[in-house]
C-alpha cells in the first residue's frame, strides 16, 4: 500500500502561479494518477498504510498550526462555558463483592496509625485516653464559689445584688444552718433600700497551673449588711431554713433552693431574713461570655 501512497501523494509540486496583479503566489499543485480519482474525489484504500509519524494509534495526526474557531450554537453556551445538561443519572453497577447492605464496602489490611494531641493522653507508663469528669466550664476557669458566714446569732436582714453582664449559671446557692431560722428569696429587678457598702468576693472552683489561664470574672456580689430592703422586682425563688430550738437536739440544717438556674444577663438581688440566725450562705456559679 506504501506505492499507493506515493502514487497519490507523489505529484504534489510546488509552482509559482501569476496572480495577474503583478504578484506572484507559491501554490501546491497535485495531479494524482487518474485511477485514483472518482468523481473529482481522491480515492484512498481504507487499508493503506500511512508513515508512522503520521499515525497516533489508531488515528492520523494532523497538526493545525492556528488555533481553529468554532462558533457554538447560544442554546448550548452558559455562563461562557458549554452547558452538558444531564437527563438521566448515571447508574454504575458495582461488583456485588464491593456492597455491604447497600453501602461501599472498604476494607483496611493495615492498621490506621492515629496521632492524638498529648493532652487527650494521660499516664506514662501505660498511657490512656484522658476523660475529664465535670464541666467544661470548670477546666476552662469560669466556674466560681463564693460564701458569706454570720457567726454570732443575727437577726435583721442582709440584702444581696448580683450584677452580671454576661450569662450565668446558677450551680448550687445554700443554707446551712446552725442555730435560728432564715428565710431567703431571691429577685429579679426591683428598687432597694440602703447603702451597698459591703462586697462579697468569691473565688474560682478551679486554681489549677494547667492551661488555659485564669479567666477575669465580670459578675459582681454587693450587700447591704443590715437595715437593708427590697420593693418591687420578679420573685424567682424563696426558701426557708430553721435549726432545731433544743439545744440538746441541735443539728445542722441544709436548704438549697436552686440546684441549677440559668440566668441572663441583668441585676438580681437576694435578701435574707434572719432570725438569730447563725449560717452560712454559699453560692457556686457559672459565667457564660
Amino acid at each position: 500500500m506504501a506505492d499507493r501512497f506515493q502514487r497519490a501523494f507523489g505529484s504534489f509540486l510546488r509552482r509559482i502561479v501569476d496572480m495577474g496583479d503583478g504578484t506572484y503566489s507559491e501554490r501546491v499543485v497535485a495531479s494524482p494518477p487518474a485511477d485514483m480519482v472518482v468523481d473529482g474525489k481522491l480515492q484512498v484504500d481504507a487499508e493503506m498504510d500511512f508513515p508512522p509519524d503520521m499515525v497516533i494509534g489508531d488515528r492520523l495526526k494532523v497538526n493545525l498550526d492556528e488555533p481553529i474557531d468554532v462558533t457554538l450554537p447560544a442554546a448550548l453556551i452558559a455562563a461562557n462555558r458549554l452547558q452538558v445538561d444531564i437527563q438521566q443519572p448515571a447508574a454504575v453497577t458495582l461488583p456485588a463483592a464491593l456492597i455491604n447492605a447497600n453501602r461501599l464496602k472498604v476494607e483496611v489490611d493495615d492498621p490506621i496509625d492515629v496521632l492524638l494531641p498529648a493532652n487527650l493522653i494521660t499516664g506514662t507508663t501505660k498511657p490512656r485516653l484522658r476523660v475529664d469528669v465535670g464541666q467544661t466550664s470548670f477546666f476552662e476557669k469560669r466556674e466560681f464559689e463564693m460564701f458569706r458566714e454570720f457567726a454570732t446569732a443575727t437577726t435583721g436582714t442582709y440584702v444581696l445584688r448580683v450584677v452580671s453582664p454576661v450569662n450565668f449559671i446558677l450551680q448550687d446557692l445554700e443554707l446551712e444552718m446552725e442555730a435560728g431560722a432564715a428565710r431567703l428569696a431571691t429577685f429579679s429587678g426591683g428598687t432597694p433600700t440602703g447603702v451597698f457598702s459591703e462586697t462579697l468576693s468569691y473565688v474560682a472552683a478551679n486554681t489549677m497551673t494547667e492551661s488555659p489561664p485564669a479567666y477575669t470574672p465580670q459578675v459582681v456580689i454587693t450587700a447591704i449588711p443590715t437595715g437593708g430592703s427590697l420593693t418591687g422586682g420578679t420573685s424567682i425563688r424563696i426558701s426557708r431554713a430553721k435549726a432545731a430550738d433544743n439545744s440538746n437536739f441541735a443539728s445542722s440544717v441544709g436548704s438549697t433552693p436552686d440546684l441549677i438556674a440559668g440566668r441572663a444577663p441583668g441585676t438580681y438581688y437576694l435578701t435574707l431574713q434572719l432570725t438569730a440566725a447563725i449560717c452560712v450562705l454559699k453560692a457556686r456559679f457559672e459565667e457564660r461570655p
